[in-house]
């Protein structure tokens, strides 16, 4: 399982960073047909949306995966007993409202 995560992890951060290079050449592409050569194009300002989306959602899925992977060793590391029941329903609580 810890396997399949990580080559998922991996697969988000090779799908967000080539999200980013296709914006950027897209958008540089569009500039220099527009104001270099008077012809602007009418695909490029839509392909760069949808990447952008897409990004943002995939971005949003590795921070919220991190995040919860840094407060869940935190609070189990440091807690006491007692205090760790009370963190695992406080994640279970936010991972309930996060889906919601």
């Amino acid at each position: 399982m810890k396997k399949l995560l990580r080559i998922l992890d991996r697969f988000m951060e090779v799908f967000s960073v080539a999200s980013l290079a296709i914006m950027l050449t897209i958008t540089v592409f569009q500039v220099i047909m527009r104001y270099v050569f008077n012809k602007p194009t009418s695909w490029s300002e839509e392909i760069t949306l949808f990447a952008l989306v897409w990004f943002g959602y995939v971005a949003m899925a590795i921070g919220v995966r991190r995040i919860l992977t840094y407060l869940w060793n935190f609070s189990m590391t440091i807690s006491e007993e007692r205090e760790r029941k009370y963190w695992t329903s406080a994640d279970i609580c936010s991972c309930l409202h996060s889906l919601s």
